[in-house]
């Protein structure tokens, strides 16, 4: 999903396309719907989404591929209750990827926003943000505070640490991997980091 990293949605949605000539499974059907649901071909999009329930969501995926559709169409009370019904207090819930619970929070965090509820926007952010850091998503944990733009200074550090941390690995194994030193794309991402797509 480089391409979708990206935000060349176009080019993503061929590639995906294309796998899908290959196989179907949930991976690649929720892919699918998330591209279409940011090129707002919302109509694909469901269908997308029919595809996908046909097999087993242990992680969350689809749940979070659902709250983005109902997001992206403003439909903020939907969304609400499939957060709270699929996210937040249920028992299976617990095993939802952390990443699909950063996502889901942060989701809610920018329904508050539009809302100008500052509160419960910093509050749902920052539970966003402990699932991200919870399993070292550290540039996701970046990005989703400066989306939202409330300052964070402990992961204002840890982005720090960790771009330092692999400029460090670039300069000590550069010779064995035929790495560039100083070529720190990391150090970009957090300068340019509006023109890129991580969820």
């Amino acid at each position: 999903g480089i391409y979708l990293k990206q935000n060349n949605l176009e080019k993503a949605y061929k590639q995906f396309k294309n796998v899908a000539k290959k196989r179907e499974d949930s991976r690649i059907y929720n892919y699918l719907a998330k591209t279409t649901i940011l090129m707002k071909k919302y109509n694909e999009a469901q269908n997308y989404i029919k595809l996908s329930e046909q097999y087993e969501d242990r992680k969350g995926f689809l749940v979070l591929i659902k709250m983005l559709f109902l997001f992206e169409q403003n439909e903020y009370k939907k969304m609400k209750k499939l957060f709270t019904t699929q996210i937040e207090y249920p028992k299976h819930g617990y095993n939802f990827d952390n990443f699909v619970l950063g996502w889901s929070y942060y989701l809610m965090a920018k329904m508050y926003q539009t809302k100008l509820k500052e509160k419960k926007t910093a509050k749902y952010l920052q539970q966003g943000i402990k699932y991200f850091i919870e399993d070292n998503y550290i540039l996701e944990s970046y990005y989703i505070s400066k989306l939202i733009d409330i300052p964070n200074d402990s992961v204002e550090i840890q982005i720090d640490e960790y771009i330092q941390k692999h400029s460090n690995i670039v300069k000590e194994y550069k010779d064995i991997f035929s790495l560039k030193e100083g070529n720190n794309n990391l150090l970009e991402f957090k300068e340019r980091y509006q023109e890129f797509n991580l969820l």
